[in-house]
């Protein structure tokens, strides 16, 4: 056989199961390649964000990426479409890594096919799709984490530290710039990583539970590129200029029991009772599925049952731990992506050795992807139905001003939007996603200069303003615009 042939053979499972990720991705996640703003595109599609704010989230890389696009002279709203090509290829390419490494020798492909498609199609992701200002963070996120796997999966725990230190160190460093775009990368890594461990330890060991123990040297890239998060975070915000960002802190111990409160019914959420983005009817396919699984296993290797169990109920606290320990409660779903890795790697796994079961189960994981493909698609649908009522009510308030104020040639706008809402409701609302860029003031005027085209200078209402606005008529209605100088003021 000739060396390409080798080499074709070798990467031919790679690109099956990459296809079929793809496919998927495209299938519940095709819309994010449509034009699209959450309330921080509003604000940054014309103007930077300040480093400093970057700093205080611990975003490093992302103040990097920021200063390189800015020197090309572009603006990440401006470039989102190649970046979200691009970051759904090397999306892809990670799953793909991660479900072949769980992959028990001699099985078939269609299971990390499956795996990987109910990672592809879980919908955490598609929230953080919606922010298009973040796509170029993202791909580099994801890219890093990419380069950190394949440094990772060629590390093993009998070779001595002398002779592949240079593999650690690539990968710690690749994880470290991946958490400096984003934290929840540690979540995904432990997510992959973890998984792999244990599959190996039960695939080729007798005594499994102390072979997890003796590779305890594959959590060193791990520990390391925490530290180096660590460190030059202190390093980079030591400056009095920089305000730490309250989501990057801890949560103090008086608020402790009711943060622990919060955490509980979030979990209940992930587990059991369903979240905006995830039905309870699917979330519930998904444990029955997980359980059977686990009880054909059960019935043969008790052991490997519990030990399955255990990671992934582990695995799921773990990829939502870093909200609970936030200073400030900020359930944001999109920072729990790493929840749809330990989905997938738990599905490959348990289909990968459920025996007869193995092909019932993968019908029933087959009919939880589409749900989930369709969860993520109405997402972001309704991101885009969000923002034409938004853009056409935005046009329609300054078609007023204009109409009853024509001597302003450029009024100024301060709005106070209250208890406001669109009387249609999005059924994908949820904390920090589906809500009008008009109920988050600094997000207003990139909404009227997208809308309209104009530059609209943006006051902020007044304690004594918001005081009247709960009086007074509120807009379309007649009195609901008053002027005072060149400002007009709007009780929405």
């Amino acid at each position: 056989m000739y060396e390409s042939d080798k080499e074709a053979e070798r990467y031919a499972p790679f690109m099956i199961v990459l296809t079929c990720v793809l496919l998927c991705l495209l299938v519940s996640k095709g819309n994010a390649l449509l034009p699209g703003y959450s309330v921080d595109d509003y604000l940054l599609t014309y103007a930077d964000a300040d480093p400093g704010m970057y700093l205080s989230q611990g975003r490093y890389t992302e103040v990097a990426l920021q200063w390189l696009t800015r020197q090309l002279g572009l603006r990440w709203s401006d470039i989102y479409f190649p970046n979200i090509v691009l970051l759904l290829l090397a999306y892809g390419a990670l799953i793909s890594l991660a479900v072949l490494a769980v992959r028990p020798a001699r099985t078939s492909l269609a299971i990390p096919c499956i795996g990987g498609a109910i990672i592809a199609c879980h919908p955490f992701f598609s929230a953080l799709l919606a922010f298009r200002e973040a796509a170029l963070n993202s791909l580099c996120c994801i890219v890093l984490l990419v380069v950190f796997l394949h440094a990772w999966l060629h590390l093993t725990h009998n070779q001595p530290l002398r002779q592949c230190w240079s593999t650690h160190l690539l990968a710690a460093l690749a994880l470290a710039g991946a958490l400096g775009c984003y934290q929840p990368a540690l979540g995904i890594a432990l997510c992959i990583t973890l998984p792999i461990v244990m599959q190996r330890a039960f695939s080729m060991a007798q005594r499994p539970l102390r072979e997890i123990g003796r590779q305890w040297r594959l959590g060193i890239p791990m520990l390391l590129a925490v530290a180096f998060y660590i460190l030059l975070n202190r390093f980079l915000t030591w400056h009095p200029d920089v305000v730490v960002d309250p989501r990057s802190q801890i949560v103090g111990w008086a608020e402790l029991p009711q943060r622990l409160r919060q955490f509980a019914e979030l979990l209940y959420q992930l587990l059991l009772g369903g979240t905006a983005l995830e039905s309870a009817l699917l979330i519930k396919a998904q444990g029955l599925l997980l359980l059977l699984g686990l009880i054909s296993i059960g019935w043969r290797t008790p052991l490997k049952a519990t030990a399955f169990l255990i990671l992934y109920l582990f695995l799921v606290v773990l990829s939502v731990a870093p909200l609970a320990l936030s200073s400030i409660w900020w359930p944001a779903l999109r920072a729990a992506i790493a929840s749809g890795f330990a989905l997938g790697m738990l599905a490959t796994m348990t289909l990968a050795c459920a025996g007869r079961l193995t092909r019932p189960l993968a019908a029933g994981w087959l009919f939880v992807c589409w749900g989930l493909a369709l969860h993520s698609s109405a997402l972001l649908l309704d991101q885009a139905r969000l923002n034409r009522w938004d853009i056409s009510q935005a046009q329609l308030l300054v078609q007023d001003i204009r109409r009853q104020f024509p001597d302003l040639t450029r009024p100024r706008i301060s709005l106070v939007p209250g208890q406001w809402r669109y009387p249609a409701t999005l059924q994908s609302a949820m904390h920090d996603h589906g809500e009008s860029a008009f109920a988050t003031p600094w997000a207003i005027q990139g909404l009227l200069r997208e809308a309209t085209g104009q530059e609209l200078e943006w006051v902020y209402p007044e304690e004594a303003d918001k005081e009247r606005c709960t009086h007074s008529p509120h807009w379309p209605g007649e009195g609901s615009l008053l002027r005072k100088e060149d400002v007009i003021h709007v009780c929405l």
